[in-house]
């Protein structure tokens, strides 16, 4: 049997035996386990090549746990002209985003199933594939298209239809003149009109093509870590996504491939090579006006609240004045000027650490924000749903865990502290740094920490006889080791040193623990601001003499009545004395 090829898989109840596999490039897979095969089920996947490259599509079946190695093994077997085509050069993409080499598919994939077909492409950098049993064409240099299982609006597909037929007339890309990555302006045939903007992944900041001198190897983490190189395109479709009704005004974003002379040729050996291209291609905003070309007092609050609304779910770690457009109109009636706020560039989002400072959030420091949310939006934020943002990105764009588990602790911080009558002001205080030390996490950051602590501690694992034994953990010694600093913020180490695995039952511990661990924050927040208001808005109102307005709503708060206690149950020896 070819290296890489699967057999049917067993009948339920017998044992799945993996010998150790051995991909193209000599990369050891697997040690020899053992699985029952009633445990797991197999995806059936449909590979299909991308663009005119002249490959068969084929079917195959995998394990959850394989590695995109073995998968690759796999292509070379069905396509013997990329027998000579080493891992690093033929890629493997979901939904458009690339499976990395190492680690299970699962993790990217949707639930396997086995009456569903998951839809794979392969693409060949380079031209080292021999296409003597091509059954199409090879593609020209240059092409445009969407990716297959991204949704996209008709529309932006039409603009993209558009691109593609000014590309093959002869209408060169143009690089943008600002940012860290490869931006490129695609028009229509005309070449008057500017449809589109693309955005490699490989030309992206840290990336291995990047334009401007920010290069790196693929999937590294450079400066700011929360999101891994050639991995923020799929972060663009995601915000589109998740900006429910187009409420904070989100320009069409979806995945393309694409290929054409004017984009940041592949170098090999000393040779440039024209290669197929994923990125993100979202919608021109006909404007040339920025944030700072105005003072900040001039937006409409109704938009930056909106803009808050989205950058605190996606935990946004880059919304600077560049990435907030200003569409400057007239109002029909009065001839006043309009400004209307967009905001673009959402590829610093989604990330798996909350280290974010209030300097990486411009509207921290505009005057809107302390303004209290008006009706709609606080309907809009009480009508959202955590889990189902966090299910859809995963089915739609294949975004691993760690970044949707934090949209959903952000989103469900801004729910608790919208319902308390906190400002975006306030809800950005809690979620944000004052300043980069690690030793001044927020408030939030705080919680989640606590809560995984708690739920770590208070989680049992069934072990052979029958036994539910909880499991210990020491915050002291995983302090003392300290996890490696690549790591987020829910990659956490036992005292053992030993990477702490995030079961289902761990993950409704910690979920189960954090929503009134956020309600007390919000509710501890609350209580100054809502007497702050009281005491403006209401004549005569006083506060208790030797207190101010924060001090007496504190002293408020701390007379909250308790249930009693029962007679029966444990006081610590601390607080028995302090009773006497």
């Amino acid at each position: 049997m070819a290296v890489g090829a699967f057999e049917p898989p067993p009948s339920p109840g017998k044992p799945i035996v993996l010998a150790r596999a051995t991909s193209h490039d000599g990369a050891k897979q697997f040690k020899r386990s053992t699985f029952s095969a009633s445990s797991l089920e197999t995806y059936c996947l449909r590979f299909r090549p991308v663009g005119a490259q002249g490959f068969p599509s084929f079917e195959a079946a995998a394990l959850p746990f394989c590695s995109a190695r073995v998968l690759k093994a796999k292509v070379r077997a069905q396509c013997r002209g990329l027998i000579g085509v080493p891992d690093d050069r033929l890629r493997l993409l979901y939904r458009g985003v690339e499976l990395p080499d190492d680690g299970p598919v699962g993790k990217h994939l949707p639930e396997a199933s086995g009456e569903c077909i998951v839809d794979l492409q392969f693409m060949v950098l380079g031209r080292e594939a021999s296409h003597h049993e091509a059954v199409e064409p090879v593609a020209t240099d240059c092409g445009l298209s969407v990716c297959e299982g991204v949704p996209c609006p008709e529309a932006l597909r039409v603009a993209v239809q558009c691109c593609e037929e000014a590309l093959r007339k002869g209408v060169e890309p143009m690089m943008a003149r600002g940012g860290t990555g490869g931006v490129y302006m695609l028009r229509d045939a005309e070449g008057q009109r500017t449809l589109g903007v693309f955005k490699p992944k490989d030309e992206e900041a840290g990336a291995p093509q990047n334009p401007r001198g920010y290069g790196g190897r693929e999937n590294s983490r450079g400066e700011r870590p929360g999101v891994p190189s050639a991995q923020r395109a799929t972060r663009e479709v995601a915000a589109y996504l998740l900006d429910h009704e187009g409420f904070a005004g989100v320009p069409m974003t979806t995945l393309v491939h694409a290929r054409h002379t004017g984009f940041v040729p592949l170098r090999v050996g000393g040779a440039e090579e024209v290669v197929w291209k994923v990125g993100g291609f979202q919608a021109f905003v006909e404007t040339e006006e920025t944030a700072d070309n105005f003072g900040a007092h001039v937006y409409p609050v109704a938009d930056v609240h909106r803009i808050g609304i989205l950058d605190v779910r996606i935990a946004s770690f880059d919304r600077n004045h560049g990435n907030v457009l200003v569409r400057v109109g007239r109002d029909a009636g009065t001839g006043a000027r309009t400004l209307r706020l967009v905001p673009i560039d959402h590829g610093c989002s989604l990330p798996d650490r909350l280290a974010i400072c209030h300097g990486d959030v411009v509207w921290m420091a505009w005057p809107q924000t302390k303004q209290p949310f008006g009706e709609e939006e606080l309907r809009y934020i009480a009508a959202l749903d955590a889990s189902a943002d966090a299910a859809l990105l995963a089915q739609q764009v294949g975004l691993e865990r760690c970044g949707l588990r934090l949209l959903e602790v952000t989103t469900r911080w801004l729910q608790a502290a919208a319902a308390r009558g906190l400002t975006l002001f306030e809800v950005g205080k809690a979620m944000y740094r004052e300043d980069a030390s690690p030793a001044t996490p927020s408030a939030v950051e705080v919680i989640v920490e606590a809560c995984f602590d708690t739920a770590r501690a208070s989680t049992v694992i069934r072990r052979k006889g029958g036994l539910y034994p909880t499991v210990t953990y020491d915050p002291v010694a995983s302090q003392l080791r300290g996890p490696p600093p690549c790591d987020g913020i829910f990659h956490r180490y036992d005292c053992r040193g030993t990477l702490v695995e995030w079961s289902k039952p761990f993950e409704e511990a910690f979920f189960r623990h954090l929503a009134p661990e956020l309600d007390r924050l919000a509710r501890e927040r609350a209580p100054a601001q809502a007497l702050s208001r009281r005491s403006v808005a209401a004549s005569g109102s006083s506060c208790p003499a030797g207190l101010s307005a924060n001090e007496a709503s504190v002293s408020d708060a701390s007379e909250e009545k308790l249930p009693p206690r029962s007679s029966g149950a444990y006081v610590p020896p601390h607080l028995r004395r302090q009773s006497q």
